[in-house]
C-alpha cells in the first residue's frame, strides 16, 4: 500500500485488516514480522477500539488515504524501485502491462510523480479497467497515469524501447488463491497450465521489447508452479541471450528470507502468512534486434480488404507491418496499421494556450484561493471538447494505440453558470491540499459529513468561508482530514454535486 496521495509521493503503511506497519526507507520492511504490532492509521474512524470496520465503510479508504491489498502484492513494486537506488530518473516512463485493479499502479505513479514522470496502465479487460480507473482516481494518482486497453503481447510492437521500467504482473493460474477460499485453485488441467505459460512468455517477450536499453523489468505471478515462473525466465534468457541480465533480489531489504538460489523471490502462505507470490527482475543490456520502428502513414483498411484466410469463427488473421506476429480482428472490422491512430498521446487533446490557461488559474484562485496541481512537475493542461484536462507530459510522445484516457478532468467550460468550475476528478486528486479554513472549503461535522456522503445537502456550521460565500460558488466538503465531496453554496447551504457513483452510505468517520 501507499499513503495514497501522489502529491505526498510517500509509502506509508502496510495494511492488514485492522493493523499496519509504519514503513521506513528502504521500501520493504520486515513486514511479515510486524503485522499486528500497532493499530491501523484508519483506526481513528472506528466506532470503538474493539470494533473492526469494513474497508468499504472506512473513511481513510473512502478518501484515498490508504489502499488495501495483500502485503505480498507490493513485492514487485519494491523490487522495481530497488533497481533505482538514486531515485527515479527525470520524466521516467513506466509501463504496468496488466494493471487492474490498480494497487501496484498507484505506488508506481506516486514514485514517478516526484520527477514529473508518468505511468501507462494497460488493462485489456474493459470491466477490470473501470475498477482500475476508480482506484487511481480515489488515491489521487490518476494525473500521472494514462489508461490503455490493448493486448500486452503487442506492447513491444507499439512502444519499442520507450519505457525506463516495465512491471508485468502476469495473468496466471492463481494457485496461491487457495488460502483465500478460492475453490479449485489447485485443480487446473495440464492444458490450462500450458496455455498460461505460453501467454506469459509472449507477454514477457513483448515487455522486454518495450524496455529502453538499461531499463528494468519485473516479472511476477501469484502462482507456484515453475512452468509459469522459472520456466518463463529461462525462456527469456534463451531467446535474448546476453541482451538481458537477471538481477538477484536476495539483498532486497525485508525480503531476505524469500530469496531462491537463482535470485528470485518466492512467498509461501504457510511460511510467511501472506499470499503466495513469485518475483523476478531483469535488466536490458542492449537491443534484442526485434524492436521495430513505428511505420509511418495512416492508410486504413477494412479487414475484408486484406487478402488472408478467414477462420470458421469469422475472424481474420492480419499480419503486422513487420510481418512477424499476427493480430486477429473481426471480419468486417477496421484494421489500423501501425501509425494509423490519432498520433501520439499528446496529440489526442488540444493544447491549452497561455491566455486560456491564465483564465483557468484565475477561476480556481477566485473560487478556492489556491490552485493545487498547477505547479506539479510534468503536468500540462489539455483540452478535449469543452473539458480541460491535466495530463502527464512525459507520456505525450507515446503512440496513442489503445488509449482510453490520459490524466484527469480539471474543469469544464461554462458549466453551472461558472467560467471553469472544478471537476470532481480534480477534487479527488488535489483538494486535500487546500487550506482547511480556505475560502473554498466547507467544514462539516461527522453527522453532516455522513449525510453529505449519502447524497444529501449540508448546512455547515458558520465559518468565515461560509459567511463570505456567494450563491453558486463551489466548495469542497471536508470532515477533519478527509475530503468527502464537492458542492455549491445556495443560501448558506451546500448543495451536493458529488457524482452518484462516489457517494457512500454508512461511512464511519
Amino acid at each position: 500500500w501507499t499513503c495514497g496521495r501522489a502529491a505526498d509521493a510517500g509509502f506509508g503503511y502496510w495494511v492488514q485488516r485492522g493493523a499496519h506497519y509504519q514503513a521506513q526507507r528502504p521500501l520493504l520492511p520486515a513486514a511479515w514480522q510486524s503485522f499486528g504490532a500497532t493499530a491501523s492509521s484508519a483506526s481513528a474512524s472506528t466506532k470503538d477500539a474493539g470494533t473492526a470496520v469494513p474497508w468499504g465503510q472506512d473513511a481513510a479508504h473512502f478518501a484515498g488515504h490508504i489502499y488495501v491489498q495483500d502485503a505480498a502484492s507490493m513485492l514487485p513494486v519494491a523490487a522495481l524501485l530497488d533497481a533505482f537506488p538514486e531515485g527515479p530518473p527525470q520524466s521516467v516512463r513506466v509501463l504496468d502491462a496488466a494493471a487492474a485493479p490498480g494497487g501496484k499502479t498507484t505506488a508506481l505513479a506516486a514514485w514517478a510523480a516526484k520527477v514529473g514522470g508518468g505511468v501507462v496502465a494497460n488493462e485489456p479487460n474493459a470491466f477490470r479497467r473501470k475498477a482500475l480507473v476508480d482506484n487511481l482516481l480515489r488515491t489521487g494518482t490518476m494525473p500521472w497515469t494514462a489508461i490503455t486497453q490493448i493486448d500486452a503481447r503487442n506492447a513491444g510492437k507499439w512502444w519499442p524501447e520507450e519505457f525506463d521500467a516495465v512491471l508485468l504482473d502476469a495473468p496466471c493460474s492463481g494457485e496461491s488463491l487457495s488460502n483465500k477460499g478460492v475453490r479449485d485453485a489447485w485443480d487446473h488441467p495440464e492444458s490450462q497450465l500450458e496455455y498460461s505459460s505460453h501467454l506469459q512468455r509472449n507477454l514477457a517477450a513483448s515487455a522486454v521489447r518495450a524496455l529502453k536499453v538499461g531499463g528494468v523489468m519485473v516479472y511476477s505471478t501469484c502462482t507456484f508452479n515453475p512452468k509459469e515462473n522459472e520456466n518463463v525466465l529461462a525462456f527469456l534468457q534463451k531467446t535474448y541471450g546476453d541482451a538481458i541480465e537477471v538481477e538477484s533480489l536476495d539483498d532486497l531489504a525485508g525480503a531476505e528470507r524469500l530469496a531462491t538460489p537463482e535470485g528470485y523471490l518466492r512467498c509461501w502462505p504457510h511460511l510467511h502468512d501472506v499470499q503466495g507470490f513469485f518475483v523476478a527482475r531483469l535488466r536490458k543490456k542492449h537491443s534484442t534486434g526485434n524492436e521495430k520502428a513505428v511505420v509511418k502513414g495512416r492508410k486504413r483498411r477494412r479487414a475484408h480488404q486484406i487478402e488472408d484466410w478467414r477462420g470458421k469463427d469469422k475472424w481474420n488473421r492480419v499480419f503486422d507491418n513487420a510481418g512477424e506476429d499476427t493480430q486477429r480482428v473481426p471480419v468486417g472490422g477496421t484494421y489500423f496499421r501501425k501509425g494509423d491512430t490519432a498520433g501520439n498521446m499528446g496529440k489526442r487533446m488540444e493544447p491549452v494556450n497561455k491566455k486560456e490557461a491564465k483564465r483557468v488559474r484565475k477561476a480556481f484562485m477566485d473560487t478556492f484561493g489556491a490552485f493545487p496541481g498547477d505547479d506539479e512537475p510534468g503536468l500540462v493542461l489539455r483540452r478535449q471538447s469543452s473539458e480541460i484536462w491535466l495530463c502527464s507530459d512525459a507520456l505525450s510522445g507515446l503512440d496513442a494505440t489503445g488509449l482510453r484516457r490520459n490524466g484527469i478532468r480539471l474543469a469544464e467550460m461554462r458549466a453551472y453558470n461558472l467560467a471553469y468550475p472544478a471537476h470532481w476528478e480534480w477534487t479527488l486528486s488535489f483538494a486535500h491540499r487546500l487550506p482547511e479554513n480556505g475560502i473554498g472549503v466547507a467544514l462539516l461535522n461527522k453527522q453532516q459529513a455522513q449525510q453529505f456522503c449519502e447524497g444529501q445537502n449540508a448546512q455547515p456550521d458558520w465559518t468565515e468561508a461560509s459567511a463570505m460565500a456567494k450563491d453558486g460558488m463551489q466548495a469542497v466538503a471536508r470532515c477533519g482530514q478527509f475530503v468527502i465531496g464537492i458542492g455549491r453554496w445556495f443560501g448558506g447551504q451546500l448543495r451536493n454535486d458529488t457524482p452518484r457513483h462516489w457517494r457512500q452510505e454508512g461511512l464511519i468517520l
